[in-house]
């Protein structure tokens, strides 16, 4: 009787086994798996949290400035140089990261009083970190569109300067901040751009236009245009009577300003 009780209590637990066995071992297996992945993300995304968390502790100003493009002062330009640098020594290949430590490279190339030797190093360190962030993330027009300021400072007008302009058009025929710099670069160039980039430049000229936060812009560059570029812009930007009308009515809001 002890003999019959011990066989079918083995029986029952190999039953319990073998019905347990394949769905059991998968579903340890596929819990396994899942672990594992989310461990490898914990420690992939270590470096990038402990980048980040670093610049959490810069002064509010530095990331509202480098938005709106509001001076910092050179005490805190220096601060931010900093950390961002160290953030780059965590996760060297970070666009982001790159694209804001080269604007702020930028802002020391144009401070008052620095030599010409530290100016022109400080140009060549900003393209290097502008490119890299192009390497990652390429479609980032305002990369290209600060690579090519870097480059006009550097070099003025070339196939190299007019290439870089080309993919920035090409990735943000209307971003803000892209046309902008693009206007910055090519406006004084008008006389000498290749057909190309003049009609690249008018589409430029007629977003800052459209845009009502970036008229101010346009009424700058058309005030340091010489009289025959005026009436350029004039006729490829005021489309209209009314156009017309409210340009010269805000021109003369921002001269009284």
């Amino acid at each position: 009787m002890v003999a019959i009780t011990t066989v079918a209590i083995v029986g029952t637990m190999s039953t319990s086994l073998v019905s347990r066995g394949p769905g059991w071992l998968s579903r340890w297996l596929v819990a396994g798996v899942a672990g594992l992945i989310g461990l490898m993300l914990v420690v992939l995304s270590t470096p990038r949290l402990v980048a980040y968390a670093g610049l959490a502790r810069l002064p509010a100003e530095v990331d509202a400035n480098l938005k709106s493009g509001q001076p910092i002062s050179g005490a805190t330009l220096f601060e931010a140089r900093t950390a961002y640098e160290q953030a780059l020594k965590y996760v060297p290949a970070d666009a982001t990261l790159n694209l804001n430590l080269g604007r702020l490279i930028l802002r020391e190339a144009a401070m008052p009083g620095l030599s010409q030797a530290l100016r022109r190093k400080a140009l060549e360190t900003a393209s290097l970190h502008f490119r890299a962030a192009i390497s990652g993330a390429p479609t980032r027009a305002f990369a290209w569109s600060l690579a090519a300021l870097v480059e006009s400072n550097k070099s003025g007008p070339s196939g190299r300067l007019y290439n870089l302009l080309r993919y920035s058009y090409y990735y943000g025929p209307y971003e803000p901040s892209s046309v902008l710099t693009r206007s910055g670069i090519v406006m004084p160039l008008w006389q000498i751009l290749p057909d190309e980039f003049q009609r690249f430049a008018e589409n430029d000229l007629k977003v800052l236009w459209w845009v009502h936060a970036l008229r101010r812009d346009l009424f700058e560059i058309y005030l340091e245009a010489p009289y025959p570029l005026r009436s350029h812009i004039r006729h490829v930007v005021l489309l209209t009577d009314e156009d017309r009308q409210s340009f010269d009515t805000l021109l003369k809001d921002f001269l009284a300003w």
